[in-house]
């Protein structure tokens, strides 16, 4: 290939692979789900069962219980998304979003300490809820460019 075509096959890859793009929308990812509405309800009532809503927003508010769904959609290996998904319908079967906050953590903490739906769980909600918008601005006092620059200043004062 010479340079020319070389050049031209850039161009058009640069104009190509953006308006492919435009046919994407930010909706389309926003109801993307692993598991089925039952599910999907059980998994939010266990996010407000450890996440409650009290002082400060709580678990659903923020949308913690979509990021916990959206991570085990897209991180991890198909066993361990099945394996999820089955004790969700463990909890299902038990009326677990129909339960009590009180009743639903209760049930939460009867699993073992060492058990990897209920670690994955946990630590997934704890990550969401702390990497939210909220947590981020209001709790912690992100700034998105931290301190003040000055870019003109005298180096010959004496500080």
């Amino acid at each position: 290939m010479n340079r020319r075509q070389a050049i031209g096959w850039g161009a058009a890859a640069a104009i190509a692979i953006p308006t492919g793009w435009l046919w994407w929308k930010k909706s389309d990812f926003d109801e993307v789900s692993a598991w089925g509405k039952k599910e999907e309800n059980v998994l939010s009532a266990a996010v407000d069962a450890l996440l409650p809503e009290g002082n400060m927003p709580g678990g659903i508010e923020l949308g913690v219980d979509k990021f916990v769904s959206k991570m085990i959609h897209d991180c991890l290996p198909i066993e361990e998304k099945q394996a999820f998904a089955k004790e969700l319908l463990v909890l299902a079967k038990k009326d677990f979003s129909t339960q009590t906050p009180e009743d639903r953590l209760s049930l939460l903490k009867s699993y073992p300490e060492d058990s990897t739906f209920i670690s994955l769980l946990r630590n997934l909600a704890i990550r969401g809820y702390t990497t939210s918008e909220y947590y981020m601005m209001q709790v912690q006092g992100f700034e998105f460019i931290p301190g003040h620059y000055s870019g003109c200043v005298n180096l010959n004062q004496n500080v």
